[in-house]
């Protein structure tokens, strides 16, 4: 896994890819609040849509910069996937 940092209507989040475990391979959040593609998708509204295309840009793009995950970044991401009900 990797992430990188980005910003998206004047707010930052940490994009995580390479999560396996989860139906588009990344993880968003900002604040504590992650999201994933599935749930991206089934609120449906062109906000959503919008953001979808900038993340794929994002991971597309060979300009991105990506950081290997630390400890930390593996747990939070385990906590997660653990609450999801998918670890």
């Amino acid at each position: 896994m990797k992430k990188t940092t980005i910003e998206i209507n004047n707010t930052n989040y940490n994009l995580y890819i390479g999560v396996n475990e989860v139906y588009g391979e990344f993880i968003l959040e900002t604040e504590g609040d992650p999201t994933c593609l599935n749930e991206l998708e089934d609120v449906g509204t062109p906000e959503c849509e919008e953001l979808i295309k900038k993340i794929n840009n994002v991971i597309a793009s060979s300009n991105t910069y990506w950081e290997d995950l630390d400890e930390e970044d593996e747990e939070h991401i385990s906590e997660w996937l653990n609450i999801w009900g998918i670890a």
